[in-house]
């Protein structure tokens, strides 16, 4: 799907309560308003003052309430076929471009069709769940009246179209570039350290360790209980391994039952090692993947303080 360059930006709330979304979205791919009470022939002729005049009647004279929601009427009729429309419907934001045909419903509301339907994931098919999005955005969900324009424009498309900003460009580098650091940095850790690294990973991770399997100078087994999913898991942590090594240790773990997955952690690996040899059954934590999570953990201190 090609990049979109919407003139202007609209958040649409579907209905009095929002009770209209579903039918909109998962039905008629349409957009809605209500404003019943206004006759649709004074809006096409853009008799914009009697409309805002009639508006206030019903509003008991209350002319700021009367003239936005005046202007939110004239939006909604006059917004072209490049301009965007957003809601947000069960944790997603959704999105289309409307064709200008209006349609007046048996109930005096009236619709606009949403050319190619409501979306919820970007040009590239990526999901646009609102808990990724910034609060500037979802704030505008707070907002009770019709529809209005969303001030974060600039986000929103970069939003759809796949983007980043700058901003999170630099720190998606920079957290890379921290990342790769603490790798380098687990490499000079001694191998108690880097057991004792691993041990406060699966710590962290909220998993308990229920014992100590087995142990020789350079390779140990621990035995981890996940209190949530109430599963064992075995965790071997090698000072060093290769391709053998790895699979040597799948076929030994394969016949046990006792366990839901079995994880093989390795310090230094040798060049044949690579994650295409993990399983479902048989993760594989090589010094990069430990390095990420040593980030998440929030454990980056405690490597600098040790390898140092």
């Amino acid at each position: 799907m090609d990049k979109i360059s919407p003139g202007h930006a609209y958040y649409l709330n579907l209905g009095e309560g929002s009770d209209h979304k579903h039918d909109c979205i998962e039905i008629n791919q349409t957009i809605w308003v209500g404003f019943r009470n206004v006759p649709h022939e004074l809006c096409v002729a853009q008799h914009w003052d009697e409309v805002r005049d009639l508006l206030k009647e019903s509003h008991h004279g209350h002319l700021p309430t009367a003239a936005s929601q005046r202007n939110q009427l004239r939006t909604f009729y006059e917004a072209g076929e490049e301009d965007l429309w957003t809601t947000f419907y069960k944790g997603w934001l959704y999105w289309c471009f409307a064709g200008k045909h209006i349609t007046i419903l048996s109930d005096n509301s009236r619709t606009r069709p949403a050319k190619c339907g409501w979306r919820n994931t970007d040009i590239r098919d990526n999901p646009l769940e609102a808990r990724r999005l910034s609060g500037a955005l979802l704030s505008v969900q707070g907002y009770r009246a019709t529809l209005c324009k969303v001030h974060e424009f600039d986000y929103l498309v970069r939003k759809i179209n796949g983007e980043v900003s700058p901003d999170e460009q630099a720190a998606l580098q920079a957290r890379e570039a921290f990342i790769n650091a603490i790798e380098q940095m687990i490499h000079h850790l001694t191998w108690k350290d880097f057991e004792l690294l691993i041990d406060l990973l699966f710590r962290q991770a909220g998993w308990q360790r229920l014992g100590q399997v087995g142990k020789t100078q350079k390779s140990l087994d621990l035995d981890l209980l996940s209190p949530i999913r109430n599963e064992r898991y075995l965790v071997q942590v090698k000072a060093r391994a290769d391709k053998g090594t790895f699979e040597h240790f799948q076929r030994e773990t394969s016949a046990l039952e006792e366990y839901a997955c079995y994880y093989f952690t390795v310090h230094r690996p040798g060049a044949n090692l690579t994650k295409e040899l993990e399983t479902k059954m048989h993760k594989l934590w090589l010094p990069g993947d430990i390095a990420r999570l040593t980030v998440q953990y929030g454990l980056a201190e405690w490597v600098i303080d040790k390898a140092k």
